[in-house]
């Protein structure tokens, strides 16, 4: 939800934890300017999962009197597929620019070299474009890299930061023994809702001053806590 014409406010201070979790999933997935109902219906979904999760989970909790917005609640099944169907889709094309995104961060550091994936000898564009393509797919051609950068690579730098973000927490879950946790599971964590938009917000200064990103100051989403 925009707080100004310049931020996204994700609004822990006044709204349920998975709502505000939802608004952070939703323009992940559609940053677009001009794709707000489709970050409706995102969110929606996402608030439904959320809920029907905590149900699962917790039987008492379901049969509690507790405030709720029933629509999220009355959503029919294939509403929510159909709104997270793209989502999906989405969500893994911003983690393979996270991991694109990544390296060219830290070939910036003067006291060691970037960190590159398996089999990657350089910190281009090409050529880890070429890597995340590959870990999908038997094959990769000049064509493939090309579509890569037009089609993920510039459709994720309004949330290149938000999609670094979520990389590192997933390592991090990882590493702990945790696993990769569900959409679902994240946007109910205030830990994972903090961790993300503070990441994200320390990152924006960094992506606008790398020329290897070329993201202009008004392209990016702003995300801050409220």
């Amino acid at each position: 939800m925009p707080i100004d014409e310049h931020f996204v406010g994700i609004p822990l201070s006044s709204a349920s934890i998975y709502e505000s979790g939802a608004v952070l999933f939703s323009y992940l997935a559609f940053p677009e300017p001009e794709a707000e109902a489709r970050r409706a219906d995102v969110h929606a979904a996402l608030c439904h999962l959320a809920l029907r999760a905590t149900g699962d989970e917790d039987p008492d909790w379901l049969w509690t009197p507790t405030p709720i917005k029933p629509g999220y609640a009355l959503m029919r099944e294939a509403e929510v597929q159909r709104a997270t169907r793209t989502m999906d889709r989405r969500l893994r094309e911003r983690l393979n620019a996270a991991i694109v995104a990544k390296p060219l961060l830290e070939e910036v550091a003067p006291d060691q070299p970037p960190r590159l994936p398996p089999g990657v000898d350089k910190a281009t564009l090409a050529a880890l474009g070429e890597y995340v393509l590959f870990r999908s797919r038997a094959t990769v051609d000049v064509s493939d890299v090309r579509n890569f950068h037009a089609r993920v690579w510039q459709a994720s730098l309004p949330v290149i930061h938000l999609a670094i973000a979520l990389n590192v927490l997933f390592e991090r879950t990882l590493a702990a023994g945790v696993g990769k946790l569900a959409v679902h599971d994240l946007v109910r964590s205030r830990e994972a809702v903090e961790f993300l938009t503070r990441t994200a917000t320390e990152l924006e200064p960094i992506l606008l001053a790398n020329p290897r990103f070329g993201i202009a100051s008004d392209q990016l989403v702003r995300f801050r806590l409220t």
